[in-house]
């Protein structure tokens, strides 16, 4: 317990603190020369619908962009973000993160996981306690580079498709 504070109930634990799991290596699959963890619209969208009124529908903005870990290393993240337009307070959620030496070289592995889990959400809606909720995708918000990898074009200087 905390001595010093006036706080009984504060959890000795971060990871009790922000409900965090103690492992996700169960989420981790292997792709190509990296590993994606997804954790998936529906969950995102869940955790995030239950502590807010629920709207009649969401308007997805995504967000698709690699990341480089550090300045001396090869290794870089691609993230799939997404955040909801009529709830501007509710700051980006994670859906998926890719991590390898290089960009996902395949694509359709990448992100065959969202789009077919978008897909069925923009179909049949999330259903949250009762209520259905309309999903629909309002933009993906993307930089030039990975704009063209997502596309499967060149790059305007061509070095890197």
């Amino acid at each position: 317990r905390h001595t010093n504070l006036k706080i009984r109930d504060l959890p000795n634990c971060a990871k009790t603190l922000l409900k965090t799991s103690v492992s996700i290596t169960s989420e981790i699959t292997t792709l190509g020369n990296g590993q994606l963890w997804y954790k998936g619209i529906k969950t995102c969208l869940n955790e995030t619908l239950k502590y807010v009124s629920r709207p009649i529908r969401v308007s997805l903005n995504v967000n698709i962009d690699g990341i480089p870990v550090f300045k001396s290393s090869r290794l870089q993240f691609w993230p799939i973000l997404i955040d909801i337009l009529e709830i501007p307070v509710i700051k980006p959620m994670a859906v998926a993160i890719y991590c390898g030496d290089t960009k996902p070289q395949n694509i359709e592995a990448y992100l065959r996981q969202f789009v077919d889990e978008l897909k069925g959400l923009i179909n049949d809606g999330l259903d949250i306690n009762g209520h259905n909720i309309a999903v629909k995708v309002r933009c993906f918000i993307c930089d030039s580079p990975a704009r063209a990898f997502l596309k499967g074009v060149a790059y305007f200087n061509a070095t890197d498709v």
